[in-house]
Formats: C-alpha cells, structure tokens, sequence
C-alpha cells in the first residue's frame, strides 16, 4: 500500500530520537534543566539549557480525522504522517505507538480500489456476490445447483426453482439434471420422446406396435406410415395377420381393381378393366358408353325410365342401318346393366331417320317415335314403333301424323301409367303460317284415339320445338316455342289436357322475361299433374343464355316464381332437358359452354318437391376432352334419374352417346347397383 512504507521508516525514525532525547542531556540535569517533565527534555541554547517537549514520539490516528498523525510523549497532536482520506480507507491503531491507514472490509490495492474475487462491490466488499459463500477469507464456494461458470448466479445444466432445487419433469437429476430420463430427446427439452417411444409410458416402452432396442422396426403387417398402429394395405385382424377377400395376400395385400371386388378404396369394381362401362380401370365411377356400334355419328339422345328403374335409350346413328341416319336403342336392366344388343328401331330405312323421342309405361312397355324422310310421300314425316316390357316390338311401325304435306318433324312422346300415349311434332304450314305443333293420342293398345289435332291456339309465324309430359292417368301438357307471340322474339308457351284429351284452359305464356329469345322448351310432370316448365333465355343471367324455370300446381297456377337453374353463368347454359319424380322433386340438366374447361359440358341441378334446389349444381361427364352436349334426363317414381347426353370422340369416332346413373339422394353410380349407397 502507498502509505505503509513511509510509515515503517517514521516508526524507527522516532524511536531514535526517542533514544536520543533527554538521555542524551543528563549532564545538564541540576544546571536549570532539574524542572523538565518526563515529556520534555533539556537543551542547551544561548541563553542555557531550557526544556522543550520531547516530538516525533509516536503515531497514533488522530482525534479529529482519520489520518495518522505524530503524538508527543504528552499525547499532544503533532503534524500529520499520512493521509487516510479517501473511499475504502480508515486509520487503524496497531498498537499505543503505532498506527496506520488500512483498506475497509475486503478491499484490496494501492489505493483500496479493487474488490477481489466474489466479493459484491455493491455490499462495500463485505458480502458474498450472487450465491457464493463466504468462507471467512474468501467467496470460493458455489453451492449446490448453482452455476459456477455463470458466476453463481445461475441454476446450471438444467435445474431450476429459487435455490436451483428443481429438476424438472423427464430431466434425470442422478445425472446432475443433464440427461434426459428414459428415452426423452433432449434436443427437445426432453418434453419429446425419441422416435416411436411411448410418452405415455414415460418414454420408456415403444409405443403401438414398434419393436426393436430403439423401436425402430413395424413388424409384421403394421404400417409404418401410420405409425405402426393400423395394418398396411388391406391386411386386417388382430395382428394384421388376414388378407380379406379381394385382395392380394401374394402381393401384401394390395387391392387389385379389375377383379370384382369392391375393396375400401374402391369407389367401383366390375370384374375388368375396360374405360367408360361405368367403372374404369382405376375403379372410378364414370359415365358408361351406350352404343356399341361407333362409326360415324350417334348423337341425338332420347332416355326413358320405368318405375322399377329399368330404363331405354334411343338415339340416331349416321349410315348404321345403310343409308344415311337410322334409329336405335339399348335397354338396361334395374341395375343398370345392358339387356341384349343395341337394336334398330326403324323398319323402313331409307334416306333419314331421325331425332327419335322415347317414352315408357310403369311396367316397362315403351315406344319410340322419330322423324323419317320421304316415307309418308312427301318430304318428313313422324314413325312410331311400340315395344313390350321385354323389348319386344308390338306391331309394325307405323305413321303418326294423317297431314302429309311438306315436313313433319320433331317428335316428342309422353306415356301414362297403363300405357296410353301422345305424340306430338311441329307441322310445316298445316295451321296457315310457319310450323305449328300438333299431336295424337293413342290407347294402351297403340290405336289412335281420334285424329291429330292442333296444339297452338297463336297461329302466326313459327310454333315449334314441342316438348309434352303425362301423368299416371293420361293427363298432359304440351309446350313450345312460339315466334313473337310475348311481343319480342321467341316466347315459351304450353296447354293443358285432360285424360281424354279435352283442352284444359287456354294456352298460356310460361316466361315472364320476353326480351329476346326464350326458347326449346323442357317439360316434366308428376304423377298427380304438377308439372315443371324450363327452357333457356337470352341475356337474362347476365351472360348470353341462361337456364330458366316455372312450377305449376296440377290444375295449372303458377307454383312461386321464374327461377334460374344455372349458377355459373359464363359463356352460355342451354338446351335444359327436365325429369321429375312421383312426389315432385326433379332434376334439371343442360351443357354449359366452357365450364369444364373444354368446349361444352353437362351440368344438372337437383330440387326438391318444393322448388328449393338441393345442394349445389353438380359436373356429370367425367371425359371433358371437346365438348358433351344435348342432354336428356329420366327419373323413376321413387328419384333415381339417368342423364345421357352427346360426347366428341370419346368413343374413338367422333360423336357417341354416354350416360350417368344416379340414385335418389344424387350419387353417382356408373355400373354400381341402384342401393349401393344404402
């Protein structure tokens, strides 16, 4: 320290003065210096000897500071030796003659300015910092869990709590709480157990079915994919030890499409692998091809469904029968399936025969009606041709319409229950002006009951693209398009009838909306009369056509408003085909221009006997690639429904004719039984 050298060297310096005060002068005792106190001493001046205090005798720490100071042998204060001002410094007597400036508690230095190892400056030097303790001369000790390299001041590796006590939870304290228990992963805070350990199970036993000293192996029949906790591929049973029938236990377990068994991820499995028969070879429902024959064109699609679900469909097909188009027809069973060979439906076949319609009776008989080409004389006529529930022909085909001249065309058919029908076309020029509809009733036995007669009241230009509908005991309606009947373009119109053919009212206007064109006009009726009109309308969506509709009771009154059956409205929604169900619900379908991203689409809407749409419209071809169009739709008393429509080379030869089963609640069902879903 800065002041205890000199204070060494002023030590023995006063003592030898001392040693050489007034025992240096006894020789002067009895010449004046006999009066000198102890604390003084003789000495000899001009004037002879006087006595003067003895200085510099010791040091002591002075009385009003805290310097050391000199103090005569009369404990008189004399000047001071050192100065003990300052932080950490105080004067310390060492003994009655000796004194001396000292750094406070554990300061250390020249100047009393460090405070050494773990001693707390802020605590004057005299306490311990942070956890250590004090051990008399130093702070050497860190206790406990605390950290020494962290200056005592934290809890080290992992404890924890006030006094570093706590080890937390799956931390091993037998191992310093550096180490997870079990097999906890540390590098997750050892809150995660290693791959496949059980956390509860504390992490010490694998978890599902895992084995192995790391759980590192799913043996057997477990999936590792799902944790070992379900069997892979289609094994099942208590250990995945079975292989179901259906699949292939020889290539572990796998589903193997194509071989008539419907396995979990199959939506469909009919025994092959061939596309478009309602199951392909990935065991997807699609659409089924209709027509076996595929050169050329068949197109034109007319569909027809009994009450037990059977269904027909006819359509036309170029130079199949020989010459130009022909009519025919496919029957399926209840469950969807071909019955027999498509066939012919039109005898006569030269030049034309065309556009057909198809209706059937509740048990199953049905007949089909079509236009021909010079068979009744003079340019189109309308054919008919009735057939048992076995597919059978009843009778020759014969001819509809009794006016010959010019064209007949168009048909439309309608059937009852017991298998009464009509028929109805458009005649060239038979009412004075244009096309005007007409039709002809016929009995269970396929005779005419009375002559044709004319449906439209409005004779002017054209009344055309006729659509008629029946109920269960012969009631029915006609509608049709009609040329500037609203006052502005084409207008859609109907008439109602009785079961004995007598007119039911006056015509009557179906659209409100008349700006433009409405027009090719779908009807569907149930079978206690009330009957759904739709048709498509110009502009009236918002974007070129749209598809549009009115309920109506069973004696004819307008059941609620217009309503539009098409949500999405770009490009254009037309040609709405209708079918509708014994209680009333119906199902609306229509091709839609660019919707499902190629040329035209095919787009259905389901409502129930309310009018209140169910669900959202829903995408019915599965093949996109050109364009599916013209559909036609047939519904079963209980909802089951078929849409067939025209498809651009699907079948390999430009158009062929597709279609889609769908149960009651709207599920697709390709080739799969009507109660699949049930």
């Amino acid at each position: 320290m800065r002041f205890l050298g000199r204070q060494m060297g002023v030590y023995f310096f006063l003592i030898a003065v001392f040693s050489a005060g007034c025992f240096s002068d006894v020789s002067l005792k009895g010449h004046g210096c006999d009066k000198c106190w102890p604390c003084e001493r003789c000495v000899q001046t001009d004037r002879g000897p006087k006595c003067k205090p003895i200085k510099h005798f010791y040091t002591q720490c002075g009385a009003e500071d805290s310097d050391v100071h000199w103090f005569n042998s009369c404990n008189e204060q004399e000047d001071e030796v050192e100065d003990c001002s300052g932080d950490n410094i105080i004067c310390v007597n060492l003994s009655t003659l000796d004194a001396r400036c000292e750094c406070t508690n554990h300061w250390e230095g020249d100047d009393c300015e460090d405070c050494p190892g773990n001693w707390d400056e802020d605590e004057d030097c005299n306490v311990c910092e942070n956890h250590w303790i004090d051990q008399g001369d130093d702070c050497g000790t860190c206790p406990g869990n605390w950290d020494e390299e962290e200056d005592c001041d934290e809890c080290r590796n992992n404890w924890e709590g006030d006094d570093c006590e706590i080890c937390p939870t799956n931390w091993d304290p037998t191992q310093d709480c550096d180490e997870c228990q079990h097999n906890w992963d540390p590098d997750e805070n050892c809150e995660e157990c290693f791959t496949n350990w059980d956390p509860a199970q504390d992490c010490a036993v694998c978890k599902n079915h895992w084995t192995g000293p790391t759980c590192e192996e799913c043996p057997g029949n477990w999936d590792p994919a799902q944790d070992c906790n379900a069997c892979k591929n289609g094994w099942t049973g208590d250990n995945c030890e079975l292989c179901p029938e259906g699949w292939a236990a020889d290539q572990d377990c796998i589903e193997v499409c194509g071989n008539g068994f419907t396995t979990p991820n199959e939506a469909c499995d009919d025994a092959n692998e061939v596309d478009w028969d309602g199951c392909n070879h990935l065991c997807e429902i699609t659409e089924f091809q209709v027509n076996t024959h595929t050169t050329g064109r068949q197109d034109r699609a007319k569909v027809t469904m009994a009450s037990d679900s059977r269904f027909v469909v006819a359509w036309q097909s170029e130079d199949q029968d020989g010459t130009s188009y022909g009519v025919y027809g496919q029957r399926y069973d209840v469950n969807g399936l071909a019955t027999g060979d498509e066939f012919q439906v039109n005898t006569y076949a030269d030049s034309l025969q065309g556009y057909p319609a198809v209706a059937m009776a509740s048990d199953g008989r049905f007949v089909v009606a079509w236009q021909s080409e010079d068979q009744d004389g003079d340019k189109y006529g309308i054919f008919s041709q009735r057939y048992s529930a076995d597919g059978l022909a009843i009778g020759d085909e014969f001819k509809v319409n009794t006016y010959l001249s010019s064209s007949q065309v168009l048909p439309a058919v309608a059937v009852a229950s017991d298998g009464r029908f009509v028929i109805t076309w458009q005649s060239l020029r038979q009412d004075g002006s244009g096309y005007g509809v007409y039709g002809q009733r016929y009995n269970v036995n396929g005779i005419a009951v009375s002559g044709e007669f004319r449906v439209n009241t409005y004779t002017p230009s054209y009344q055309n693209y006729a659509a008629v509908a029946m109920a269960s005991n012969g009631r029915f309606v006609i509608t049709w398009c009609s040329n500037g009947q609203d006052g502005d373009g084409s207008g859609v119109y109907a008439q109602r009838y009785s079961a004995d053919g007598l007119v039911q009212g006056n015509e009557f206007q179906v659209n409100t909306n008349t700006t433009s064109d409405q027009k090719f006009p779908s009807i569907a009726m149930a079978q206690d009369g009330r009957f759904v009109v739709l048709w498509q309308s110009v502009g009236e969506d918002g974007f070129q056509w749209g598809i549009f509709g009115q309920r109506y009771g069973s004696d004819g009154t307008p059941a609620g408003e217009v309503f539009q059956a098409n949500t999405h409205t770009t490009d254009s929604q037309d040609m709405p085909a209708v079918a509708m169900a014994a209680d009333g619900r119906f199902v609306v379908a229509w091709q839609s221009g660019g919707q499902d991203g190629d040329g035209y689409g095919i787009y259905a809407q389901r409502y129930d006997g309310d009018g209140s749409p169910v669900g959202d419209e829903f995408q019915v071809n599965t093949y996109t690639t050109g364009s599916q169009d013209l559909p036609t739709i047939a519904m079963s008393p209980e909802g089951r429904f078929v849409i067939a429509w025209s498809s651009y080379e699907q079948d390999g030869n430009s158009d062929g004719i597709f279609a889609q089963r769908y149960d009651a609640d709207g599920n697709p069902l390709g080739s799969l039984p009507w109660n699949h879903y049930q």
